[in-house]
């Protein structure tokens, strides 16, 4: 059985291929990594979104949320898709 055994220059081509690749997704693993997992009301109004707002928000379902008694967090993930979905593309106006 004959297998094919690379040059020097494949797996150099290789490598840097790998290596981009790697500088492409370092940064977003990172974020991820140091964000908190939850944001509460007080983030969400910091960001502009009033407190009545939040309450449509969790009252339409349009994003998750966990509650202990008076407290309300929202969890990073549905708030960077609620986030995503109601975001406007400055190119389409």
């Amino acid at each position: 059985m004959d297998l094919p055994i690379p040059t020097i220059e494949e797996i150099r081509q290789e490598n840097e291929k790998l290596l981009n690749q790697l500088r492409q997704e370092i940064p977003e693993l990172i974020r991820k990594a140091n964000r908190p997992s939850f944001l509460s009301t007080n983030d969400l109004k910091d960001m502009g979104i009033s407190y009545a707002k939040q309450q449509h928000m969790r009252d339409s379902g349009s994003i998750a949320y966990i509650q202990d008694n008076k407290k309300v967090l929202y969890p990073i993930e549905a708030f960077e898709k609620w986030a995503e979905e109601h975001s406007v593309n400055i190119e389409s106006l």
